[in-house]
């Protein structure tokens, strides 16, 4: 048997065709000879018409085969061509989706490039220029006592905001030049919020009415009391730019299940959706040039984040601002730190040590020290200070504070040092980038820093170690 395709046989339509064909043919043959030449005709002669009307017909059957066929092929060419397009439109879909996705890794970089510059720019000049605000919130807050007239005195509280202003961006930018880490401190967010409360007036001035409403009970929630004061301090910066006038703000916590709600909110000028859609990118600010960093609330999201909360906002146009924060609550179980109570403890008059590497701090700080009541012994280095100790009668020693950074060593190790010949010694450790400590007994105390903030840290200090 042969294996080669065979031909299709006829189709009844295509038997129609060849049979009219011949029939066709075959009668105009018949009519020919007999009306036309009046001839009967034979049957060899009628042979003739039926090849004729046969071939005609074997013809037309091959032309609707190949119009057939024409079809086919059309449809056919036209269906891949649909397929090609629809190809085409997918992988154009995929070449516009890869090069969003290219240029929003390429954004990402450049942020992260910028971050990385930002965060290596504040952590080069961090320890200087924390140490010049130190001087002068230390020479503001002694004028601030010493003026006389309203002029001077808006000079002054001018010259305090500038130099908060100024410490507040440090901290920021310092956020972003080192690595989040997980804090393992519990703190009461009702506490940290009423402790906070008095500067966060200052900072909002006068023209603005500050409502606090604290919920009942604790509120313990897994952040320290820096991050917590950060995003406090930024959320009312942000306020006050809003409200050039007269306005209000208010703070609200409350208890919600298994989490800890604080809001925060304002009477300003409010935010368009443009707007609310970017308030959390880095750099991103409406504040005109030289009046944002457009870093502060990008701060506030990643500080909620890493404590396991969530932020949210609510604004409208003319309507002001609320800002929703959400943390989940910490184990009750867990030690809540918070300032110690019973009001502030004065250190009677004796000498406090005070080691740090840049003379005018030590003069500043000595300043401050002396409207204390006490007296500083001021040196540069760590050797010196475990010198001025040895040196100086038990019972006149009031503190040891040092700066984390000395001519000699560092200040940590000094506290160590201190802290096993002098265990009932209250001590402070400032730093103009990173205050945060792992020894319960000793204060940390971020630069830049005034006569309140010194103050205080004693005070918590001597709490520390004073006898149960």
């Amino acid at each position: 048997m042969s294996d080669s395709p065979r031909s299709p046989g006829l189709r009844a339509e295509e038997l129609a065709i060849l049979a009219l064909c011949i029939a066709g043919v075959l009668v105009a043959g018949l009519v020919q000879h007999i009306v036309v030449l009046g001839v009967s005709p034979s049957p060899l002669r009628l042979l003739m018409p039926l090849i004729v009307g046969a071939t005609f017909g074997t013809l037309l059957i091959a032309v609707r085969r190949v119009r057939a066929r024409e079809r086919k092929a059309r449809e056919l060419v036209e269906q891949q061509a649909a397929q090609i397009r629809a190809l085409n439109e997918r992988l154009s879909d995929a070449v516009r989706s890869q090069g969003r996705e290219l240029k929003s890794a390429g954004d990402m970089l450049v942020e992260s490039n910028r971050l990385n510059g930002a965060g290596l720019l504040a952590s080069g000049v961090a320890h200087d220029f924390n140490n010049l605000l130190t001087i002068v919130l230390s020479g503001a807050s002694f004028l601030q006592e010493h003026v006389k007239g309203a002029e001077d005195a808006e000079v002054v509280e001018s010259l305090l905001s500038a130099g908060e202003r100024g410490a507040n961006l440090t901290r920021q930018l310092l956020a972003f030049a080192r690595p989040w880490k997980a804090s393992r401190e519990v703190r009461c967010l009702n506490r940290t919020t009423d402790e906070l409360t008095p500067l966060l007036r200052r900072v909002l001035g006068r023209e603005v009415e500050v409502r606090v409403s604290l919920a009942q009970g604790e509120l313990p929630v897994s952040a320290g009391r820096g991050p917590i004061e950060q995003v406090l301090l930024n959320l009312a910066m942000n306020a006050r730019d809003a409200m050039p006038g007269r306005g209000s703000f208010s703070i609200t916590t409350s208890r919600d299940g298994a989490e800890a709600i604080l809001e925060v909110s304002d009477s300003g000028v409010g935010m368009s959706p443009e707007v609310q859609a970017r308030i959390f990118e880095t750099f991103f600010s409406t504040k005109g040039e030289g009046r944002g960093s457009g870093i502060g609330l990008a701060v506030v999201q990643s500080i909620v984040q890493h404590a396991g909360g969530s932020i949210g906002v609510q604004s409208a146009l003319g309507s002001g601002t609320t800002f929703r924060l959400r943390f989940p609550l910490a184990q009750e179980s867990a030690p809540v730190q918070s300032t110690p109570s019973g009001g502030v403890v004065s250190l009677s008059s004796g000498v406090v040590v005070l080691a740090d590497d840049d003379a005018q701090v030590r003069a500043a700080a000595s300043t401050v020290l002396a409207r204390l009541g006490l007296s500083g012994r001021a040196v540069a280095g760590q050797r010196e200070a475990v010198e001025a100790l040895q040196s100086i009668d038990p019972d006149q020693v009031r503190a040891l504070v040092t700066d984390l950074l000395l001519a000699d060593g560092d200040g940590l190790s000094l506290a160590v040092q201190v802290r096993a010949t002098h265990p009932r010694l209250p001590i402070v450790l400032t730093s103009a980038s990173d205050a945060s400590l792992t020894d319960s007994a000793i204060v940390g105390l971020a630069k830049p820093y005034g006569f309140a903030q010194l103050q205080e840290a004693l005070s918590r200090a001597a709490k520390l170690v004073a006898p149960r």
